[in-house]
């Protein structure tokens, strides 16, 4: 999980349908590490990253975040 990285990340990206709990955690993660959060539509990640069960994401490059954030 991304309590675990060695690095903070700039932005979250999560899925709709990461679960409940999940989701409370991360929102906490976010408040405690001034890290913004970013809600995409159910299986973007997975379409966008070709693989299976990706529910969030960290992004720690800080260019590629404001790039994200410029363009949401």
């Amino acid at each position: 999980m991304i309590k675990t990285s060695k690095y903070i990340p700039y932005v979250i990206i999560y899925d709709k349908s990461l679960g409940g709990n999940s989701k409370k955690q991360i929102e906490h993660y976010s408040e405690e590490n001034e890290v913004e959060l970013i809600e995409v539509e159910e299986n973007y990640l997975n379409n966008l990253l070709k693989r299976n069960n990706v529910k969030i994401i960290g992004i720690v490059d800080e260019s590629l975040s404001n790039a994200i954030l410029n363009n949401k």
